[in-house]
C-alpha cells in the first residue's frame, strides 16, 4: 500500500507528496516565526514591567521622603516656637521687634 499524502515514508513521492511535505514545512517556520514574535513581545513586555516597577518604586522613596520632612516641619509648627516666629516674619505677618508667640 502506498502512503498517504507524505504521512508515510520520507523518501519518494510523486510531486503532490512532496508538495504536501512542502506545506508542513511552510506551517512550521510560519508558526515558528509567530512563537518568536510572541516571545519578543513578552520579553519587551517584561522589561517594560520592570522600568515601571523601578519608576514607582523611585516614587515610594521620594514620596516617604517628602511625607518625614512634612512630619518634622508639621512637629516643628506645633512644638517650636521660635520656629514658627521666623515662619511669619519670613510671610511678613510680624514686623521688627513685635512679640508674636509667647
Amino acid at each position: 500500500m502506498r502512503p498517504v499524502l507524505g504521512l508515510g515514508k520520507w523518501g519518494g513521492g510523486g510531486w503532490a507528496e512532496r508538495g504536501f511535505r512542502g506545506l508542513w514545512g511552510l506551517a512550521l517556520v510560519l508558526l515558528g516565526l509567530a512563537l518568536l514574535r510572541e516571545v519578543d513581545r513578552s520579553l519587551r513586555e517584561g522589561i517594560r514591567g520592570a522600568r515601571r516597577e523601578e519608576a514607582a518604586a523611585r516614587e515610594v522613596e521620594r514620596l516617604r521622603r517628602e511625607n518625614g520632612a512634612l512630619r518634622e516641619e508639621l512637629r516643628a509648627l506645633e512644638s517650636d516656637p521660635a520656629y514658627l516666629e521666623s515662619l511669619l516674619r519670613l510671610w511678613k505677618k510680624a514686623g521688627p521687634g513685635e512679640r508674636v508667640v509667647e
